[in-house]
């Protein structure tokens, strides 16, 4: 998708919002400007005509307006004066006396105009004002008109309307100009968040937005940012588990075909000794008998101990099984853990090995007896006969260490972590002399790790593997 044209047309139309309001804005203020302007011109424009009249008619009098040459000499002193277009004197009967400018006589004594015909009548040409003279007993000896052309008024106001129209469309001009720029900088940014959420919804979580600013672009940039970081992170936390869960369930469908094998067998084995059992035509010895009910209890015994290991590891995976902890000897424990194994038969050499200095640890006795005898266990399946596999329990500042030995063919480096898997068995590699059912081990580590403590696997020079593992002190 091309992003551009869509900014593009952002940004014009932000311009065009921002020009409009702008144009509406100027426009209210102008059109106050040019009224205010209007009337303060007209203001002026009518006290200056009124201040003319007023000042000269005070200075006459009866005897001046009975002095025709009086009134000619004044009406020329009042034609000098600036933007005046005539001046008539009128005796008390309104008869004109003299006149000077552009006066018509016929028009005789002209009214004063009101002065809103200034800010209303663009077609008046003359505003004309009229005033009575009054002698010393304050009666109408006669009167004085005049008359001001208006251009210079009309004139001033279109050469201000006329700076307010430039005025104003360079206004117009500045805000577009600063709003397309302005407007730019700001879009300008979102362009480059856009463009890094589209390659991110494009699966690019390595896109980082350069963030440059704190204001809320800023903000965004960060977040979004953060947003992919995140996203990357569950990525690869999802890409994990999925590899890991593959790897489970390979591991799972290899365990339950051996487990369907390793359960065919001894039921294959119960059913036949049972049905020759049944056999009344075969005549067997008592001898034959109990090996055959030997065999049929052995089977059974590895099956039960197939589901037992399995609903184990499920309790304490699920939080079912929890240690009751208390003070316990662990030297004790492991020669319980140890009497269930008969290594005379197997040809191998066991011993215990404990430093004096551990005399107590606090755990839970029979999930410790049970993490032994299952390290002893898988010890015994290695071991080749006539060696030694040896128990040791030693101190190692707050924690207890235990640690089994034999001197098998060892483990691979790269099997080290995975032989704690559930599901995972590593006899199909070292062909053990009796196969387990997968779960041991990784009972073991489900128990360490409920204690609080940790477990590993380590050569066991020149040859063999030594399991270790800690219980620490807990107070």
């Amino acid at each position: 998708m091309n992003i551009v044209p869509q900014l593009l047309s952002i940004r014009i139309k932000l311009v065009g919002a921002t020009f409009l309001i702008g144009l509406i804005a100027l426009s209210v203020g102008l059109s106050f400007r040019l009224r205010y302007t209007r009337t303060l011109l007209a203001k002026n424009f009518i006290s200056k005509t009124h201040t003319v009249i007023w000042a000269f008619s005070g200075a006459l009098s009866d005897h001046c307006i009975n002095s025709p040459h009086r009134l000619r000499n004044l009406a020329k002193m009042i034609m000098a004066e600036p933007d005046v277009d005539y001046v008539a004197f009128f005796d008390k009967n309104k008869e004109i006396i003299t006149q000077a400018g552009n006066f018509q006589n016929n028009l005789g004594l002209p009214a004063s105009d009101d002065p809103k015909i200034v800010l209303t009548d663009r077609h008046r040409r003359i505003y004309n004002v009229s005033r009575p003279i009054y002698d010393d007993t304050r009666k109408v000896a006669g009167y004085i008109a005049a008359g001001f052309p208006t251009m210079s008024y009309h004139k001033a106001l279109e050469d201000d309307k006329r700076n307010i129209v430039v005025t104003w469309g360079l206004a117009l001009l500045t805000v577009l100009i600063a709003s397309y720029f302005i407007l730019g900088r700001i879009i300008r940014p979102l362009e480059k968040v856009k463009t890094a959420m589209m390659k991110i919804g494009d699966g690019d979580l390595t896109e980082i937005i350069p963030v440059s600013s704190r204001d809320e672009i800023g903000v965004i940039a960060r977040e979004c940012n953060a947003m992919a970081m995140k996203l990357a992170q569950t990525y690869h936390n999802l890409s994990d588990v999925n590899q890991k869960l593959t790897e489970i369930n390979e591991r799972k469908s290899e365990f339950l075909s051996t487990a369907a094998h390793d359960l065919r067998t001894p039921l294959t084995l119960i059913g036949g000794f049972a049905e020759t059992l049944s056999n009344k035509n075969l005549n067997l010895s008592g001898a034959q008998k109990d090996k055959y009910l030997d065999i049929i209890a052995s089977e059974t015994k590895k099956m039960a101990k197939f589901i037992s290991d399995y609903l184990d590891i499920t309790k304490i995976e699920n939080g079912m099984h929890l240690p009751v902890m208390a003070k316990i000897n662990p030297e004790a424990v492991a020669r319980e853990a140890a009497a269930e194994f008969d290594f005379e038969s197997a040809k191998v050499i066991f011993a215990i090995r404990s430093e004096p200095a551990v005399a107590k640890v606090t755990a839970d006795g029979e999930m410790l007896e049970r993490v032994l005898r299952n390290l002893i266990d898988n010890a015994l399946k290695y071991a080749p006969q006539n060696t030694a596999v040896t128990l040791e329990i030693t101190r190692r500042g707050r924690d207890t260490v235990f640690s089994v030995s034999d001197s098998g063919m060892g483990i691979p480096d790269d099997l080290k972590e995975k032989i704690f898997e559930k599901f995972f068995s590593a006899n199909r590699v070292n062909a053990p002399k009796k196969q387990g059912t997968g779960l041991g081990l990784a009972i073991v580590r489900s128990i360490v790790q409920l204690h609080g403590g940790t477990i590993h696997v380590e050569d066991n020079p020149p040859r063999g593997s030594r399991f270790v593992f800690t219980i620490p002190d807990i107070k």
